[in-house]
């Protein structure tokens, strides 16, 4: 039995219906080791075998050029998953799982951090196991057990890190899954939910909180980095709030010399085999506070 499913990525970059394959590459090798991690936590009993397949006679040259799908998927890279097994429902678990650690993971992002969980009891209606996580700001979201249980699992989410990381690209600002008529979107705002650890790396601290930050250095270079200080150290920050940075290209956002931004930033430090890492990101600025003198500002093409 196989399961149909498709991977879109879209945005401005992709009007050409072109993807890079350093970009692609990468991506399908990492969503493909999350959907086979998945299989040996849902159903060890059944291995499985994702596959690419085009949505058209000759859709893949040997170029590897993407050739432009149907409107409701222009701009995506279709997979398709064909397990060679006999069990369809624990195929479709399998995929399910995996849209439902997606779903989590920027759920966590966008609603202040790691979730509680609970147990649903079981109903007539379904004896499916669920699980009801209630989200620091009070979101609550019932799903799977197994989504929830594949979601905690390191490979897996290093697995759709790759998958996501064509979101650092200017002009990609989505990557979706659209599964029996269901599509869940990752926007490039939230593909800090997918950080997470190496293999030889340990997560200490992973939470999000309002900081109020003052820029000292700003970039808005592809992978740039703002320099800011929160009153008692400076350090570097990422910005993923594309809707405050596309504001400030523009010139509705202008910032001065002693500007203060109230923003959601994330902060999560890690045991490496090199010592401690901290990284913050910006997930989202709150409010922009006007202080004085303009500063300059790096844009890409000056």
């Amino acid at each position: 039995m196989s399961e149909e499913f498709t991977v879109l990525y879209d945005g401005p970059a992709l009007a050409t219906h072109r993807m890079s394959v350093r970009d692609l590459a990468p991506a399908l090798l990492g969503f493909a080791d999350a959907v086979e991690r998945a299989q040996q936590i849902i159903a060890p009993d059944y291995p499985v075998r994702l596959e690419v397949q085009a949505t058209e006679a000759a859709s893949f040259d040997v170029n590897l050029i993407l050739r432009d799908l149907p409107e409701l998927y222009r701009q995506a890279v279709a997979v398709f998953s064909g397990p060679e097994v006999t069990a369809a429902l624990a195929v479709k678990d399998i995929v399910g799982g995996v849209i439902g650690a997606v779903t989590i993971a920027v759920l966590r992002l966008r609603h202040g951090g790691k979730p509680t969980a609970a147990a649903v009891p079981t109903t007539s209606d379904t004896d499916v196991p669920l699980v009801r996580l209630t989200f620091p700001d009070g979101t609550v979201f019932e799903t799977t057990n197994a989504s929830w249980v594949v979601y905690q699992d390191g490979r897996v989410m290093i697995g759709l890190r790759d998958a996501v990381k064509p979101l650092a690209d200017e002009g990609v600002e989505t990557f979706a899954i659209a599964h029996r008529g269901t599509t869940t979107v990752v926007e490039s705002s939230d593909r800090a939910a997918f950080d997470v650890a190496g293999p030889d790396e340990t997560v200490l601290l992973d939470r999000t909180e309002p900081m109020m930050l003052q820029p000292m250095d700003i970039t808005f270079r592809r992978g740039g980095k703002w320099k800011v200080s929160n009153g008692l150290s400076r350090f570097f920050v990422r910005v993923e709030d594309h809707a405050f940075v596309d504001r400030v290209e523009k010139g509705i956002e202008r910032f001065g010399k002693a500007d203060i931004i109230h923003a959601q930033v994330r902060t999560v430090q890690t045991r490496t085999p090199e010592g401690l890492k901290t990284e913050y990101t910006i997930v989202r600025v709150v409010d922009h506070i006007a202080g004085g003198e303009q500063l300059t500002l790096e844009l890409d093409g000056n």
